[in-house]
């Protein structure tokens, strides 16, 4: 396999059981074991041969070349690396070769493993919110639509993440002249991940000036009025007016107790 730049590093590495067993058997700091676990995860990534610690195609590490490689980290004294190898090789982390080659277990199988297989919460707000647009637009497209409507539905589907998040996080500062705090990620992934638009932040804004009788302080305030306006774009004219402005302030006050002690802090 040719040389990547980048491997995939499980959270659950941290605090596993084997580096705490692998620092009170070499008396070593814990945090010592875990970043040359880390480092030897590294030169396995590099290696031509991934999940071998490989100095050529061929050639494995000594622990003596380990040494001066890493040996570094932590101030180890000579036969400390060695030491913790044997310690992971005990602990079926580490296994040597017919040739005796060090190689890290199960490296390749658990790099393997299909990024696509679990959808981050970014991707599946991307999916929401690319999913909404494309509905926007092919309602107003005809059947006679030009090269430049399909054109524009092609631009849309290929928005990225950060694309759609700074598109709505430039319009609620433009639309409410307030700054984007840190805290107020949330409310604006809650609006992308329902399929909110700039146009429904837009009406939900309006709303809430002329039916709220307070001023607008957080975003989360207008998390409630936004998934409003955005059932009445899709419903047309089937939304009720009498039944939505209820809903609104349910929505509001919903959003006003979820969001604004909590972007204060």
């Amino acid at each position: 396999m040719s040389e990547l730049p980048w491997f995939k590093f499980y959270t659950e590495a941290f605090r596993d059981p084997k580096f705490i067993s692998a620092a009170i058997e070499n008396q070593m700091e814990e945090m010592t074991v875990f970043g040359i676990w880390t480092a030897l995860l590294c030169i396995a990534a590099k290696s031509k041969t991934r999940g071998k610690l490989l100095i050529t195609e061929d050639i494995g590490y000594s622990i003596a070349e380990l040494e001066k490689y890493i040996g570094w980290y932590g101030n180890l004294s000579t036969g400390d690396l060695g030491s913790l190898i044997k310690s992971f090789i005990g602990l079926d982390m580490i296994a040597i070769d017919d040739n005796g080659c060090y190689i890290i277990i199960n490296f390749e199988e658990r790099q393997d493993i299909p990024v696509k297989d679990s959808k981050s919460p970014g991707a599946i707000r991307t999916q929401h919110y690319r999913e909404r647009l494309k509905e926007k637009t092919s309602q107003n497209v005809t059947s006679d639509a030009s090269p430049l409507s399909s054109t524009s539905i092609s631009i849309s589907n290929s928005l990225s993440d950060s694309l759609i998040f700074n598109d709505i996080k430039s319009h609620f500062e433009q639309l409410t002249g307030l700054p984007v705090l840190p805290q107020a990620i949330k409310a604006i992934d809650e609006i992308i991940a329902f399929g909110g638009t700039p146009a429904d932040i837009t009406e939900g804004y309006k709303w809430f000036k002329d039916n709220s009788g307070k001023p607008l302080k957080y975003y989360g305030q207008l998390v409630g009025p936004t998934r409003t306006a955005m059932s009445k774009r899709l419903n047309g004219n089937g939304y009720k007016p009498a039944k939505s402005k209820a809903v609104d302030i349910h929505a509001t006050a919903e959003g006003m107790q979820k969001y604004g002690d909590w972007e204060t802090k």
